[in-house]
Parts: C-alpha cells; structure tokens; sequence
C-alpha cells in the first residue's frame, strides 16, 4: 500500500485516472456549451438580422475548473485514501503480534482485537508480514509456537479465530517458541499482554526486545481483573471475599449470587477501603433460596476467576444417623431416629451406620441419639472429624442424663441428685425463649405451644452464654455448641423424640435440623476411592458454562480435586454428573499475582486505545456528487 507522508491509498491503481485529466481539459476547452432551444413565435420577424452577442467557440474557465475537480474527487475517492495514523513499524523483518490469551485478557477482549487489527493494518501498508504467538496452551494442551509469517488477510483470519481460553498463559512455554523464531532483519514486536506478571516475565520481555523493537499493550492498573474466592458459612450467612491486584483508591464492586437457571437471586456490594486489597459482602438468604445458589459473580470485569461455583456439597448435604440397634425395635413412633429422618429426609441424603463407618464416608452432619454411646476411641476420631470441618450434633436424654463420665459435650453439664435421677421435672411445663442473635436460629418464630418437659442442665460458667443457641424463658440453655477449629459439636439439651418435650412434633424442629444441616461443609474421608470424573460443564474464559470441548476429553481425579492444576485438560467448571457435581474454581489456584511492571529499559507502553486510520474516500466520492 503506497502511502506519501500521512496519506496512503488502499486502491492505488485507480489514481492512473489522473493521467486522463490533461484530456479531459482539452475536450472541455474545444467543447462549446450546448444551445438552447426556445419556442418564439414571431421568429420570422427576426431572419436577417444579425446579433451583436456572440457564442464562446468554448467552456468558461471557472466551469472547466469545476468539472475538472469532479472528476478529480471522484478518482481520488475511489482509490481508498486513508490518512495514516501513527508512526513507521520500523525494522526490516515481519511484524511480531504476540497476544496474551489467557483468562485474564477476557477484560476488554475486544480492545486487545480492535488494537491488533490497527497493526495487522499498518503491516499492510507498509508491505510488511505478520508473524502470529499467543501465549496460552491451546484447548489440546499444545504449547505456544510462532505461526506465519503470513499477509494481511490470514493474519487477520487467524486473529478472528482467536478466543481467550480459561486458563493462565504459559509464558515459559511462550518464551521456547521465541527463542525457536527464525526471522530475517530486525522485527517489530507488539506485545498484546493481560497486564499480570509471573517469574518468566523478565526473560520473555528481554528476549523480545532482541528481535528488534518492543511495544507492550496493557490495560491501566485499575482495569486488572478482580479474583472472587469461595464464600464462608457464618452461621446463616454466606461471606463471598473478592481481591483486586492493586492497592489503590476506595472502590465497589457487586456480587451478585445466581440459581442454576441464571435467575439472579440477591446482590451485594463489596467496598475496598482505600489502601486495602481485599473487601467481602455478606448474603442473608432464606435456607430455599441457599440451597438455589449456584453460583457467585461479579456484575462487571467478568472473568473465569471472578466466578465461583457452588456445588452439591454447598447444597444437599450428607448427613449421617449414628444407628447400631435393630431397626424394628419397639414402636417407630418411639424411636428417636424416627423424628430425625423425618426433619431430613426433604433437603438431605440420609446414612445410617456406626460412627466408625459413618467417619468413612462423606457425611458433613453426624447426628448423636442419646440411645447411642460414643466411646472414647470414637470421641477422639470424631474430634479430628470435626476439626475438618465436620458437625456432631447430639441428642440428651436418660443415658447422657444418669452418665458420670461421658464429657463428650460443648459445656460440662450437671450430673447427680441436681437432675433428679437423670431429668428435671417442671410443676409447669417450660417454653422456648426467643433465640438470641449469635444463634444460626435467629430470626425463626418460637410457637406458643412447644413446651419442653425435661432437660440436662448445663454447669454455670462464664462463657455459657456465648456457648447458648436456644435456652427456655427461665434462662436454662436447651441447645449449646463449641466450636471446634472449622467444625462444631452441638448438644440438644432434650431428647430427639417426643419422651420429654413436644418440640420433635413442631415445624420449629424441622427448621432447627435444617439451619445445623446448612452449616455443614464437606469433609473427605481421605479413603474414597480415586476415579476420574469426567467435565460436565466447563466455564470459559468470560465466567459461562459450557458444554466440554469435543476435542479433549477433560477430567480430574477425586482424590486431588485442591490440588487441581488449571489448563487444558482441567478447566474450571462442574465435574462428575447431573446429580452429583464438583467444582473446580479458578480463585483460589491463583497464587502470587501482580501487575506487569518490570520491563526492558527502552520499551514503549501502550494502551489498547490505538488511533485507527482514517478512511475519507467515501467523503471525496459525496463531494464529487455535490459537485455535479
């Protein structure tokens, strides 16, 4: 494309029409203008005699000009002229465009594309050939390698088919196809980057730099893409954490929490404070509307990392019985397993088992009847159980009430002729006082007619009321728990059947069963036998579940699922199937992130925002109509 100072023209051919201008000036000069013609009847009156106005032998000179300059504008205006932006490519050799693909370009991918079109276009100007990288492992998990040098057109085809892909870019891999480059003279080096640095940073962008020139192309710092970590269960609500890269001025942004269907289900905002590089927002939903979670994200910037999925273990919990006695032992209506199931069993999957096999498997409530004895051995694996994130919930009753040495509880409880053999007896039955706000049960209505009959008392201490989730209006606690480490043991200071209170019998007690059944997390056994699962959805690079690629067959192992490295044969997104599903974030896998700063002294850096050429060749074409 031949160019001449600032202008240039895509369709330089046409302007061999200018030649014809010396012609055209010749045929207008010997061209007199046509007659005109006017109907007068008493034209006879007028033969023989003779004008004194003569007609030109040829056109007025300001009327040549004019269609000179027609014609002119139209030539010029179908021979593409562009006014050139920017400067010479410089060098000698094929332009080098290398794009960062990874999750983190998902920001303003479409700046990056629109900037890479300008050089693919400059390229063409200046006859020049384009040499294409990009630096992420494509969906096969081939590592980056340099293709071309090709021309305008395939160049731009090829920057067509490029999509940024769900995974961090491999640079080192990236940097091995540079160094296998093999170029004639100096090349210009446009380097597309993601803005994020990493420990092959330095060597990539100095070997670069050797090719010839090198200019970095990076969204400003405050455009960098945030990270969104999996919330945390505090009691009745869900605590989503997000990082942003720099440590700059005060910012929000909004989390926003979404069903499976997409439907959006409530929104929050996280503020950072100035200075700070973290900020959380806490979501306050009703136990349906959590267990319709499926996903957290981020209203804007989104990308794979600002994204987090919930799966079947933030959902329908595993919640084991302990149950060592014969099923058909007594009447059912009698049995405390009774009124437990029957509180579960419509948002839980329900095991029954000893404890040993129950600490084997996968459940994240483990819930005690008084009929069943915990043992010493027991106590301890269901201690280290529990410091993994599991919850112990245990029931009183005759057994733990007449009970010297079972300590196996969250507070010391009282023991002897204080609880009368074993219970208390009211003259008047007692009622449930309101739960107090620490409690996971704030906020549920307390009906007029549970009464609670008999109890195991708790010993007075200091910290007993922080210990306290439910209690009855003379003050005495009815449920306790004590944290231990991420998991809770928790203690019903009454019986899970209907032998001392009627509240097994409420709605109040579905509700209670339910809320400590939601703030269990899943807690691995450690023995589950390891299988691969296979990708059910997969997210892309802008946060969007998809169907896998059908040209890998990604999966990941069931034992290794935090240990999961990201890329083309583990993207992040569901594994496993329609019914059980586990998810592999892209967050939390990101560690020691930061901005691109440290370049080679003499590298020019760029925004995304390149000044396009100007095309005004429709404009002199719209020119030479008015002018006609």
């Amino acid at each position: 494309m031949p160019s001449f100072g600032p202008l240039a023209f895509s369709a330089p051919w046409v302007l061999v029409g200018l030649l014809a201008l010396p012609l055209i000036w010749w045929l207008l000069r010997i061209t007199p203008p046509a007659p005109k013609s006017v109907r007068f009847p008493a034209i006879r009156l007028m033969f023989g005699l003779t004008s004194e106005r003569q007609t030109p032998r040829s056109s007025p000179l300001w009327l040549i000009l004019l269609r000179l300059l027609t014609v002119t504008a139209l030539i010029l205006g179908l021979s593409g002229p562009l006014i050139v932006s920017g400067s010479s490519l410089g060098g000698s050799g094929p332009v080098l465009l290398i794009i960062d693909n990874g999750w983190a370009s998902a920001v303003g991918w479409t700046r990056r594309v629109s900037a890479a079109e300008v050089i693919i276009d400059r390229a063409e100007r200046e006859s020049r050939a384009v040499a294409f990288l990009t630096t992420a492992r494509n969906e096969e998990g081939q590592p980056p390698q340099v293709h071309g040098p090709f021309n305008a057109a395939t160049a731009r085809a090829r920057l067509n088919a490029t999509r940024p892909l769900p995974w961090p870019v491999d640079r080192a891999g990236a940097l091995a196809a540079v160094v296998a480059f093999r170029n004639l003279g100096t090349v210009p080096v446009f380097w597309l980057s993601d803005g994020l640095s990493d420990g092959d940073v330095a060597e990539f962008s100095a070997r670069l730099q050797r090719l010839g020139s090198l200019d970095v192309l990076a969204n400003p710092a405050a455009s960098l893409p945030k990270l969104l970590y999996l919330p945390e269960s505090e009691l009745m609500r869900l605590v989503a954490k997000v990082r942003r890269l720099i440590t700059d001025d005060a910012e929000t942004v909004k989390i926003q929490s979404r069903a499976a269907d997409g439907r959006l289900l409530l929104e929050r905002e996280a503020t950072f404070a100035e200075g700070e590089t973290e900020a959380s927002a806490t979501f306050e939903l009703p136990l349906e509307l959590r267990n319709k979670v499926a996903r957290l994200e981020l209203s804007d910037g989104r990308t794979a990392a600002s994204v987090s999925l919930l799966d079947d273990g933030w959902q329908r919990k595993q919640v084991g019985i302990v149950s060592t006695q014969p099923s058909d032992k007594g009447p059912a209506l009698l049995a405390e397993t009774f009124y437990i199931e029957r509180a579960l069993q419509p948002f839980s999957q329900i095991h029954k088992a000893s404890v040993s096999q129950l600490l084997k498997s996968d459940v994240a409530v483990m819930v005690i009847p008084d009929s069943e004895p915990v043992s010493a051995d027991e106590q301890a694996d269901l201690d280290r159980w529990m410091r993994r994130g599991g919850i112990a919930l245990r029931f009183a009753g005759p057994n733990l009430a007449a009970s010297e040495r079972d300590s196996f509880t969250p507070v010391p409880l009282r023991r002897g002729a204080r609880t009368l053999g074993g219970t208390l007896d009211w003259s008047v039955p007692a009622r449930l006082a309101a739960f107090p706000e620490v409690s996971p049960f704030y906020g549920l209505t307390v009906p007029e007619d549970v009464r609670i009959t008999r109890q195991v008392l708790a010993q007075p201490s200091l910290d007993l009321s922080t210990n306290t989730w439910a209690s009855l209006t003379d003050g005495t606690p009815l449920m306790t728990a004590e944290a231990r480490e991420v998991g809770w043991l928790i203690l019903m200071h009454t019986t899970a059947n209907a032998e001392w209170n009627n509240l097994a019998l409420s709605g109040l007690f579905v509700e209670m069963m339910r809320r400590v059944v939601w703030l269990g997390k899943r807690v691995d056994s450690g023995k589950e036998e390891a299988r691969l699962l296979p990708a059910f959805r997969t997210l892309d690079a802008f946060g969007d579940l998809q169907s896998p690629s059908a040209r890998t067959s990604p999966s990941v192992e069931t034992g290794s699922l935090d240990r999961v490295v990201i890329g083309p044969n583990s993207p992040p997104g569901y594994y496993g199937s329609e019914d059980i599903r586990r998810a592999v974030n892209l967050a939390p896998r990101l560690d020691n992130l930061q901005p691109l700063t440290s370049l080679p002294t003499g590298t020019v850096r760029r925004s995304y925002d390149l000044i396009t050429d100007v095309s005004c060749g429709a404009w002199l074409v719209f020119a030479a109509l008015l002018l006609l």
